[in-house]
C-alpha cells in the first residue's frame, strides 16, 4: 500500500512544470521568448526551494511513518478480530435463547386451558330437562 504522497518525485514535478508552461504560453500569459531554465536567483526562488527540500523531507518521513501505523493497525485488527467474532457469537446465542424463551411462554398460555366461557352446542341442554309434551308457565 503506497501513500498518495509518496508519488512525488523530480521528474514528475518537471513535467508537470512543462505542462503549466505550455498551458501559459497557449492562453497568452506567458511569452513564448521566455526561457525558464536560465532562472534568476533571488531571495524569494532561494526561500522556496529551501521550503520545498524541506516539505519533501517531512513528507517523506510522514510516508514512512504512516507505513509504519498501518502495519501495526493491521496486526493489531488481526490479534482482535478473534475476539470481536466471539462476542458476537455470544451475542447471537443470546438472541437465539431470548426469541425461543419468549416463544415457549407464548405457547404455554395458548395450550393451557381456554379462558373464559366455553361456546354452547346444540347438544348441551341451557334449561331445565322436561318431558316433551310439557312446558314452563
Amino acid at each position: 500500500h503506497v501513500p498518495p504522497t509518496a508519488d512525488y518525485s523530480s521528474q514528475k514535478m518537471e513535467n508537470l512544470e512543462d505542462r503549466i508552461c505550455m498551458e501559459l504560453r497557449y492562453i497568452g500569459l506567458m511569452d513564448e521568448d521566455v526561457n525558464l531554465t536560465s532562472r534568476e536567483d533571488d531571495e524569494i526562488c532561494s526561500e522556496i526551494r529551501l521550503l520545498q527540500k524541506q516539505l519533501q523531507d517531512r513528507l517523506r518521513s510522514n510516508n514512512e511513518k504512516r507505513l509504519k501505523f498501518y502495519d501495526l493497525a493491521i496486526r493489531n485488527m488481526s490479534e482482535k478480530r478473534p475476539e470481536l467474532l466471539k462476542g458476537a457469537e455470544n451475542r447471537s446465542v443470546e438472541q437465539i435463547y431470548e426469541r425461543r424463551k419468549t416463544k415457549t411462554k407464548g405457547r404455554r398460555r395458548s395450550k393451557g386451558r381456554p379462558r373464559g366461557r366455553p361456546p354452547t352446542t346444540p347438544a348441551t341442554p341451557t334449561g331445565p330437562i322436561l318431558p316433551p309434551n310439557q312446558t314452563i308457565e
